[in-house]
């Protein structure tokens, strides 16, 4: 198993089964996703969370899943997501998705 720490958002990156070039499965957590306003879950439990804000937050949340994926993806096939490069497609990646917010 190898476990990758990047330094921006926490995210955190488990490699398991090594093959040529790479790894066969692996999982990605961060401290990206949005919780709710209202009780601080990731999907409302009381449900009083505004609808303009569930739609902004699930919007968001779905974002952040699909570059997640995406950063686990390029691990999983040998590319070196410590890189320069790569992790600053990474920051952007959520700036753009933030100012998506606004």
């Amino acid at each position: 198993m190898k476990t990758i720490r990047l330094p921006a958002f926490g995210i955190l990156i488990n490699l398991q089964g090594k093959i040529d070039g790479g790894y066969r499965r692996g999982a990605v957590v961060s401290n990206l996703s949005k919780r709710t306003k209202c009780c601080s879950m990731y999907d409302c439990c009381c449900g009083n969370e505004d609808y303009d804000d569930k739609i902004e937050r699930i919007t968001f949340n779905s974002q952040i899943d699909g570059m997640e994926s995406m950063v686990l993806g390029l691990a999983l096939n040998g590319i070196d997501v410590e890189s320069p490069a790569v992790l600053a497609a990474i920051e952007n990646a959520v700036d753009m998705a933030e100012s998506d917010m606004s």
